[in-house]
Parts: C-alpha cells; sequence; structure tokens
C-alpha cells in the first residue's frame, strides 16, 4: 500500500485546502464533494497525506486543522492521466454488455438461450433438483417466462 494518497486525491485535497486553513471534518466534506463517496477512505487518505508531508497540521494539542504544504508539488503528468482515466468510457474493466455475458455464461440450455428448443434443460438445472427430481419454484418460473419468450419470438402478433 502507497504512503501517498493517489494523484487524483491530492488534487481534491489541494482544490479543497486552497491557502486557507481548514478543520478536518471540513477537509474530508469538501474532499468527497470531488466525486469521492466513502468517508473512511478519504480519512485514510488525509492521514496519509500528513504523513507525506503533503499537508501541514496547524495548531496544538487535540485541534486538527491543515492547511497546504507550499512546496508540495503535484505530478502534472500523472494528474493528466488519472483525469483522462476518470473520463467515461476510457475506465479500465468491463462494460455493461461484457458483465452481461459473463454472468449469463453460468446457464445453459434453451431455457436460457436464444436457440431451437430441445427436451434438455440444462446442466445448471440438474444441479438445481431437490431430492425428489422437482426444480425449485424460482427456476421453474425461469424457464416459463423463457418459453413464453420463446414463443413471442417464434409466432410474434398471431392470435
Amino acid at each position: 500500500m502507497s504512503a501517498v494518497p493517489s494523484v487524483a486525491m491530492q488534487h481534491a485535497i489541494a482544490l479543497s485546502l486552497g491557502a486557507s486553513v481548514v478543520r478536518s471534518a471540513d477537509l474530508i466534506d469538501r474532499v468527497m464533494e470531488h466525486g469521492f463517496h466513502y468517508r473512511g477512505y478519504v480519512s485514510n487518505a488525509v492521514a496519509k497525506a500528513v504523513r507525506c508531508g503533503m499537508i501541514l497540521r496547524v495548531g496544538e494539542g487535540l485541534a486538527r486543522n491543515y492547511r497546504l504544504n507550499p512546496d508540495w508539488k503535484i505530478d502534472q503528468a500523472a494528474l493528466a492521466a488519472a483525469q483522462a482515466q476518470r473520463v467515461r468510457g476510457t475506465r479500465p474493466g468491463m462494460t455493461g454488455a461484457q458483465k452481461a455475458r459473463s454472468a449469463a455464461g453460468g446457464y445453459e440450455g434453451p431455457a436460457f438461450d436464444k436457440g431451437p428448443l430441445t427436451p434438455s434443460i440444462g446442466t445448471v438445472c440438474q444441479s438445481q433438483e431437490d431430492l425428489e427430481g422437482e426444480l425449485p419454484p424460482y427456476l421453474g418460473g425461469r424457464l416459463v417466462d423463457s418459453l413464453h419468450n420463446h414463443f413471442d419470438r417464434i409466432f410474434g402478433g398471431v392470435e
């Protein structure tokens, strides 16, 4: 684990502090306004920023007031790369369609595919049978819905 907050977090902390002295709770709230959703994550990042010298503690005793270290410089190339990565569509990871395809891969057989209907129900259904050989109701409901959809695709609108 890094002893320095991420470049995006450094940028948010620097924007939140500016040239003023800010209480710890207010600093965390301001950083969260920059798109960071988890208070614990932001609190940890502020603690890392203090340890690495990015921000300085002002006051004595229990006071938790901070100001930006004037000597701290953010790596502009890393900041530009982090901002480009935050742009929608360029983030690494799976898209919604890829997630749906990988999630649907666990279901096999005609009730889950758009292929032709065959007597086989699929391996997932076989593993879900209880001792009497009956399918659980939730799986049966999915089979019925799938068959209705398949029927509608074949006979679409014929009554």
